[in-house]
């Protein structure tokens, strides 16, 4: 995911030691791959999907992309100086951010080790998420069309430690 996040920053001008906080929104987009395997005996730790062993019976891998993500950040640090053009900095950060695609793919359908992805109908290939949504028993979803389902969100917030040298020109 490609973020930009517009930040205000407040420090303090100290000698020394400057503490200073950072808070702004987070704006991005990008895509999310989700993956899906099935075996009829227990997955062993060599039946991993990074291990690159396609021994299972069904593997499935969905693309979600499209839409953007907003969220917010910031982080409360210490600028430590050096000398005029050169400080040390440590902080804690945090980002808050909830992502609600678009859409849906279906970028491989393999079922007892055969593609079956050319096989499948749109409907079972793609997803269009909507935000309101009514079943219609009576005259379901056409197969040629992508299927409709609910937009959802994946929440995508972190907090770490950042540190490093800060140099000024």
């Amino acid at each position: 995911m490609l973020r930009i996040a517009p930040s205000f920053v407040i420090i303090a001008d100290m000698i020394k030691l400057n503490p200073y906080a950072r808070f702004g929104f987070t704006i991005g987009s990008g895509k999310i791959n989700e993956s899906y395997a099935d075996d009829d005996d227990i997955l062993l730790p060599d039946k991993s999907l990074s291990s690159g062993n396609n021994d299972f019976i069904n593997l499935y891998e969905m693309e979600y992309s499209g839409g953007f993500a907003f969220g917010f950040s910031g982080s409360i640090g210490v600028l430590y100086g050096f000398s005029d053009k050169l400080s040390f900095f440590g902080e804690v950060n945090f980002s808050n951010l909830s992502y609600s695609p678009e859409k849906g793919k279906l970028v491989k359908a393999i079922e007892f080790g055969e593609n079956i992805l050319d096989e499948m109908p749109i409907r079972q290939k793609e997803i269009v998420f909507v935000d309101k949504l009514s079943n219609n028993y009576q005259n379901p979803q056409p197969d040629d069309e992508p299927s409709k389902e609910l937009k959802s969100s994946f929440p995508l917030g972190s907090y770490g430690v950042n540190f490093g040298v800060r140099i000024g020109f």
